[in-house]
């Protein structure tokens, strides 16, 4: 399978069908929520290119010449558009789960919480430096996905969390689901060699076929989506409190 034909039947498909269900509900995807899916998507292409194009130049992960139509940069085309589908993905399926507006709370997050949360996000940080710091070869790629990540998370619980409070059950419901479907076509990219990852700069960790660093990958980038898109649709709660 070319990475065209994978992108269009596992991620355009069920954006189709996403949407189809979220136009059931017609005050769910309003003309601002579309816009607000448009910006988290551009600013997940505008961040992540220049972070993927220097993983690629430095063989960190490469793709089958026969796999994919051109290059722009060190990057296919094809990434690119995965860039931009990934968001659209999680962002609409955020829509179809959260119509009730149950998942947040107009009150600051109580500091343990805050502090609670933020911590957990700032050891990950570290834990990058260290083991970067003990193995700074196969240590690489977790180094750079941390270090890329990580700021940018912290950063937006920290406003976020000032102001609101977001229901932990609800978030999970937001991330998980569209994490683990990633999961599983990542496993199928991989082992189809779509993409591939290079061994000698990562840790080599295999759960379920996954490579420890592509499930932790697909887990920061969606929590990013889905707190980038909740930070701009309730942009007027949080900035005007």
């Amino acid at each position: 399978m070319t990475y065209a034909a994978f992108l269009i039947y596992f991620l355009v498909l069920p954006i189709v069908l996403l949407f189809a269900a979220v136009r059931i509900h017609k005050d769910m995807l309003t003309h601002r929520t579309l816009f607000h899916i448009f910006l988290v998507s551009l600013i997940a292409l505008v961040y992540t290119t220049p972070w993927d194009n220097y993983l690629v130049k430095h063989g960190i992960w490469f793709y089958e010449a026969d796999r994919i139509l051109f290059t722009i940069g060190y990057v296919p085309i094809e990434e690119y558009t995965f860039f931009v589908l990934q968001p659209i993905f999680t962002s609409i399926w955020v829509c179809l789960c959260s119509h009730q507006r149950r998942y947040l709370h107009p009150n600051p997050t109580d500091p343990k919480t805050r502090f609670t949360t933020l911590s957990f996000f700032i050891l990950f940080l570290i834990l990058g430096l260290v083991l970067f710091g003990i193995d700074h070869i196969r240590g690489t790629y977790y180094y750079l996905i941390t270090n890329w990540s990580l700021p940018v998370i912290i950063a937006l619980l920290f406003l976020i969390q000032r102001r609101v409070t977001l229901r932990l059950r609800a978030l999970l419901l937001f991330i998980l689901p569209p994490t683990l479907y990633l999961w599983i076509v990542d496993r199928y990219a991989i082992a189809n060699q779509i993409w591939t990852i290079e061994k000698s700069t990562s840790f080599d960790l295999i759960i379920a076929g996954l490579p420890i660093e592509e499930a932790l990958f697909f887990l920061v980038t969606n929590i990013l989506v889905v707190l980038g898109f909740l930070l701009f649709e309730h942009g007027d709660e949080i900035f005007q409190r």
